[in-house]
């Protein structure tokens, strides 16, 4: 079932050193637990992951997740998942959904793979995020850092802890068919062409922890108002209250949730310093 994670991991986005990572250090009183920012999927010449990220891990006695990946992977999930692709009414397609000159662009990406006919019946969004996994996939990435600290979470039986279902986080991303269709679709196919390159350069801003660079680079808030508000700061929102349960345990945590949610001014990291923790680059 891994291409219904890799669906999901795909929307959110060379070795050399390393000056800071992307951990963070979250404190109040003489309380503090860590929070990384990860990129989902990364070619496998990038690990090992920065040294921080072992170091916060091996301090936790727990480690929160965006959602449970053994739930984003079962059978259930990936039927839900496939009943939520397809249109409602049966007659409705692709080519009756967007206009001429945009179908005519999907086509182009649909016919060297033959999937035009079989892709009829998906809703756009669902369309242009497997388009953009294929891709993914093509250039050689794997599922990254969630998926390695996820499964050694299990290995060494610390209590793992998720911010949100799969579910819900599916429903975040249905949540997107609301978008115009025409400039969604055709917006998506002029980034499919530059992910090699956008790739490489989230992927070196993130080790070097220069988040807000990684920020400019995907240029959401402006590019796509509507998938930043229900993507990352709708999210970021939610996820205030169950972070400072966490905090409040007084328990070692590491909570790993994607890059984008801890830069720019609606960061989980600028609401919680609004809050009165104390953020800082986490140092060992």
């Amino acid at each position: 079932m891994q291409f219904y994670l890799l669906l999901i991991l795909g929307m959110l986005f060379s070795a050399f050193s390393v000056a800071e990572s992307s951990v963070w250090q979250i404190a109040k009183g003489d309380h503090k637990i860590y929070i990384g920012g990860t990129i989902h999927l990364l070619k496998p010449e990038d690990f090992p992951y920065p040294g921080e990220f072992d170091q916060a891990f091996e301090q936790a006695e727990q480690v929160a997740f965006e959602m449970d990946l053994d739930e984003a992977n079962s059978p259930a999930f990936a039927f839900s998942v496939l009943k939520e692709m397809r249109f409602s009414d049966p007659s409705q397609t692709l080519e009756s959904t967007l206009s001429p000159a945009v179908y005519k662009k999907l086509s182009a990406h649909l016919e060297p793979y033959g999937l035009l006919q079989p892709m009829q019946s998906m809703k756009p969004v669902f369309v242009v995020l497997t388009l953009t996994v294929m891709k993914y996939q093509q250039l050689g990435y794997v599922p990254g850092v969630d998926d390695y600290y996820f499964k050694q979470s299990k290995k060494q039986n610390k209590d793992r802890l998720f911010l949100e279902t799969a579910q819900e986080q599916f429903g975040f991303l249905t949540s997107m068919n609301e978008i115009n269709a025409d400039q969604m679709v055709s917006s998506s196919l002029d980034e499919i062409e530059k992910i090699e390159d956008l790739g490489g350069k989230m992927t070196q801003f993130w080790k070097q922890g220069e988040s807000d660079k990684l920020f400019e680079l995907a240029d959401m808030k402006s590019k796509y108002p509507q998938v930043y508000q229900v993507l990352l700061k709708d999210r970021n929102t939610r996820w205030i209250p169950k972070i400072e349960e966490m905090f409040a345990s007084k328990k070692p945590t590491l909570i790993l949730v994607g890059a984008l949610h801890l830069a720019g001014e609606d960061s989980v990291l600028a609401m919680l310093e609004k809050k009165g923790y104390t953020i800082t680059k986490a140092k060992f």
